[in-house]
């Protein structure tokens, strides 16, 4: 059966197939000329694996489930924990979203420390609302990833999600060693420590800039806008001139140039 086919039989999308695939979730036969091919059992597998995504699986744990890693039961526990979460997170702000509604408020109009002692008494009740400290994490997230490859052309994130975090913080810290020895002993630029400790260097940096950076968007958010664009792109160009240094530093080493 071709890709063509499966997506009639399934109502899903070549590219939600193809994710799975590259999520090592399914692995179809490759025939001489190179296509695919997708057998009834591979078929069988996506219904299970689309079915597990509908309920809210993570991808993971579907691919632990499906190499015998940990049992279908343990991961349904994992996600029944995880959707319960949810529900008790959104409880408070259901039914506060329902009163603001039925109390037709708008911006103009809007008290917000009336609603703001509102959510303090809910949450005193056993109520729970969004939990906000997880802007500035998700922020922190997106942004250190972003670094990261800029220092290392590596997406953590990435591999993490594919092979699990042992395997990613190992490959990561295989890189800082790696980083270590070219520093001392290939450009001999400093210490083994100075090159394995920059990237950390630069998380802990990222951290300083982005905290401030995260208060000012909550009271003005279209400098935060312009402030957080205009230092991205002086951090692009600061990792694109130190890859520049690396680039040219190696071919100086290997060909004995004689650049510096």
């Amino acid at each position: 059966m071709k890709i063509k086919e499966v997506e009639k039989v399934l109502g899903t999308s070549r590219a939600n197939i193809r994710f799975y695939e590259k999520e090592k979730l399914l692995e179809p036969e490759r025939k001489e000329n190179g296509y695919r091919e997708y057998t009834d059992k591979d078929v069988e597998a996506l219904k299970q694996i689309i079915i597990l995504r509908k309920l809210g699986l993570a991808i993971p744990d579907i691919r632990e489930v499906r190499e015998k890693k940990q049992t279908l039961r343990k991961a349904l526990d994992k996600n029944i924990d995880s959707l319960q979460a949810q529900i008790d997170e959104l409880s408070g702000a259901l039914k506060l979203c329902r009163q603001m509604k039925a109390n037709h408020v708008e911006l103009d109009d809007f008290d917000a420390d009336y609603y703001w002692n509102q959510i303090q008494a809910e949450e005193k009740e056993g109520r729970n609302f969004a939990n906000v400290a997880r802007d500035y994490l998700l922020l922190v997230e997106e942004t250190y990833g972003n670094m990261w490859k800029y220092v290392f052309f590596y997406d953590f994130k990435k591999d993490r999600k594919i092979y699990g975090l042992a395997k990613a913080v190992a490959f990561t810290l295989f890189l800082c060693i790696a980083r270590g020895i070219g520093k001392q002993f290939l450009w001999k630029t400093g210490t083994f420590w100075e090159g394995f400790s920059y990237p950390f260097l630069v998380f802990i940096t990222a951290l300083v800039l982005i905290l401030p950076l995260y208060v000012l968007s909550k009271r003005k958010p279209q400098a935060a806008a312009i402030v957080f664009s205009v230092l991205l792109y002086i951090i692009f160009v600061f990792f694109a001139f130190l890859a520049l240094l690396i680039i040219v530093g190696i071919i100086n080493s290997v060909f004995h140039l004689g650049l510096w």
